[in-house]
């Protein structure tokens, strides 16, 4: 997200949840996607769902 903002300002994304993440249901890929679009929001940024998509896969390893 900061390459595609520009930006070298780094941030701590903290996120909790309950969903078991070793059960190959994606709960890391949903993770990355809520984090990518958070940080897209903080950044001002107005990505669409394609290019979330591809930023949350680089973190989930599928990409």
């Amino acid at each position: 997200v900061r390459k595609v903002a520009g930006v070298k300002t780094r941030a701590r994304i903290v996120s909790r949840n309950d969903f078991p993440t070793n059960v190959g249901l994606g709960a890391s890929a949903s993770a990355f996607a809520a984090g990518a679009t958070a940080a897209a929001g903080a950044l001002g940024l107005d990505l669409e769902e394609h290019q979330l998509s591809s930023i949350a896969r680089l973190g989930a390893g599928s990409a």
